[in-house]
């Protein structure tokens, strides 16, 4: 009787999209950039519960790309797959060469565990990774 139950749970479909939100939530540095690495100023990411917003925040201020110092931001998710969200910057007055507004994509790494920042109006491989704080401390 377990195995059948194991093998029917198997066939079962997954909940990807509550997982993706797991997955890219806690704390995260920038193994490229000193000062927002782990052991310096990492970022917290986390999400609602209906994973409709994300909140990015910091213990120390780091610039923005307006030039503001900032601890902390915000952003709308417009969707979400098994591995990556994509979504929109709260105030974005950034523009694409389109003329549309700059979306960003949050796409899961395996190694190293963590994600990176895609634009979606980058070439497909031009990331900017972040790492997973617990697993690589000293990022």
């Amino acid at each position: 009787m377990v195995r059948v139950l194991v093998a029917l749970a198997l066939l079962l479909p997954q909940p990807a999209a509550a997982d993706i939100f797991a997955r890219m939530s806690g704390l995260f540095g920038d193994p490229n950039y000193p000062p927002e690495a782990c052991t310096a100023n990492p970022v917290y990411s986390s999400f609602t519960p209906d994973h409709n917003r994300a909140t990015f925040f910091w213990s120390h201020k780091v610039p923005s790309y307006t030039g503001a110092m900032i601890t902390a931001y915000g952003g709308t998710v417009l969707w979400s797959d098994a591995t990556s969200i994509t979504m929109v910057r709260d105030n974005e007055t950034r523009l694409t060469a389109a003329g549309d507004t700059v979306l960003w994509e949050m796409r899961a790494t395996d190694h190293p565990d963590g994600y990176c920042w895609h634009r979606i109006d980058w070439p497909e491989d031009q990331c900017l990774q972040l790492v997973r704080c617990l697993a690589n401390a000293n990022s």
